[in-house]
């Protein structure tokens, strides 16, 4: 069985796609060595890139842990994720490639994606790459010890949406949208 790094450089020769790919893998399964990776998602995930067998009845976890398997699979959707997010030369943009490409629910943590940044970079040096594992705490089936702190968060996530005033110009012109409907339908109803 191949090492991820391994599998992604034999399944492409695309800088862009194999730096987005390597961020993935280390964002989803914590390793771009051979595994094993933990599970997810309450045990429905499964690899480096944590594929999520309920969407995908046709892979088994032996193939999603199977890093050959895994890249070829995956391949397709980074390859999309690389062209949407404009490239992978920084870490923000393969960030975003690998975000496009495995859709969890909220974006990575920009802390922890330039942590990782520097596996990236060594990995495509050819540094040794480790086979520890790093759950994945983006994916909702986490067992990394911070999980915990997801709901803070999330408060913080929500907070900063309440505190931006583009968010409050939008609400208040739905609002005068909303009022100006009900004018008309009133001022329709009452002509008639």
């Amino acid at each position: 069985m191949s090492t991820v790094r391994d599998a992604i450089f034999a399944a492409t020769p695309d800088p862009d796609v194999r730096r987005a790919m390597l961020l993935g893998a280390l964002l989803e399964g914590g390793s771009l060595g051979a595994g094993p990776f933990p599970p997810g998602d309450q045990g429905t995930s499964f690899g480096p890139f944590q594929i999520h067998l309920p969407a995908h009845p046709g892979v088994t976890s032996s193939q999603a842990s199977d890093p050959d398997f895994a890249v070829r699979f995956m391949l397709p959707a980074y390859q999309s994720g690389v062209q949407r997010a404009g490239g992978a030369g920084s870490a923000d943009q393969a960030a975003r490639a690998a975000y496009y490409a495995e859709r969890p629910k909220n974006m990575y943590p920009a802390s922890r994606y330039t942590s990782l940044w520097q596996q990236v970079t060594a990995a495509l040096t050819g540094a040794p790459v480790g086979t520890g594992t790093l759950a994945s705490d983006t994916t909702g089936g986490s067992s990394s010890p911070f999980a915990f702190l997801q709901p803070v968060a999330d408060f913080f996530h929500a907070l900063a949406w309440l505190v931006n005033p583009l968010n409050w110009l939008r609400i208040v012109l739905a609002l005068f949208g909303v009022g100006f409907t009900l004018g008309g339908i009133t001022a329709f109803v009452t002509a008639v």
